[in-house]
């Protein structure tokens, strides 16, 4: 794999964050910010169900996700659910957004 080594400073805080999450993930804190990193500038041309929730995602980091409805009209596929629900403990929205609340 091509690779490129980069050096950044973050405050200490936000690295243990880091570091807590990808345990949470049960991966290395390297792995994690690299899949963040291929999420956050992967196109919005993605299709498909993944390629959706990457760009909504993308669109609320930038403050450009417009409200159109209730977070309760979110329905996930079995398999999404599923993945999230080992992730959050829950595929409920609603919890997911507290549990995101409650790390700032």
């Amino acid at each position: 794999m091509n690779s490129a080594t980069v050096t950044v400073k973050i405050p200490v805080q936000a690295w243990e964050r880091l570091v807590k999450a990808a345990g949470n993930q049960q991966r290395t804190p390297e792995e994690l910010l690299i899949h963040l990193i291929q999420d956050f500038t992967r196109s919005e041309g993605d299709g498909g169900e993944a390629g959706f929730y990457a760009q909504l995602t993308r669109r609320y980091l930038h403050g450009t996700l417009k409200r159109t409805a209730s977070v309760n009209a979110f329905h996930l596929g079995n398999e999404v659910a599923a993945a999230v629900q080992s992730i959050y403990g829950t595929a409920d929205p609603i919890n997911i957004i507290e549990q995101a609340r409650a790390r700032q």
